[in-house]
């Protein structure tokens, strides 16, 4: 029986869960606040939420709720509820966000190793032997750096997965999408 054109998006659709570090199982990689501040264009102006911030640590969203509600050992980053309800969602300032990371740099360390890397022109000219970057993977596109994406509004997609990968993970998702394209 032929599938519903809602059926086959979905069924087509990466799983949108990010990688989640060593408080989930991602890459225990994430991005330093040298590099937030390299790559984000007025970050005072960048909300982002629970989902995209915990890719960016590379730790679970759960942990951030965690230190939301003093759950944990551990001032967790400045967040701002979006109503006065005790289940508000909550939005986290770029800003905001890459201050508390140097102001707590042993309680993000523990979520992995930063990546020394700068931008994403560093991760493709190899300056760091297995590097990862963080990537955002739009459904039938290459992969897009994440500042990119955020520059471009990408990321107000819930849904769009994003993932650190290294060069071989970056080639092959690049080459998959390549190589699904009619000739013409």
């Amino acid at each position: 029986m032929a599938k519903s054109k809602s059926e086959r998006s979905s069924a087509s659709k990466a799983p949108s869960k990010p990688n989640t570090g060593n408080h989930g199982g991602g890459a225990g990689t994430y991005l330093s606040a040298e590099a937030i501040e390299q790559n984000a264009i007025a970050a005072e102006d960048i909300w982002l939420s629970p989902k995209r911030v915990a890719a960016m640590l590379d730790v679970d969203e759960k942990w951030l709720e965690d230190c939301r509600g003093g759950r944990k050992k551990v001032e967790g980053p400045p967040y701002k509820p979006l109503g006065d309800a005790p289940n508000s969602p909550v939005r986290y300032n770029l800003a905001r966000l890459r201050e508390w990371m140097k102001r707590f740099r042993e309680v993000v360390n523990r979520a992995g190793t930063a990546s020394s890397l700068p931008n994403v022109t560093a991760f493709f000219a190899g300056e760091e032997p297995n590097a990862k970057w963080l990537f955002a993977l739009p459904e039938g596109q290459p992969p897009v750096d994440f500042f990119e994406a955020l520059k471009e509004g990408m990321l107000e997609d819930e849904d769009l997965p994003v993932a650190w990968l290294d060069i071989a993970e970056w080639a092959s998702k690049q080459s998959a999408v390549v190589f699904r394209r009619p000739l013409k």
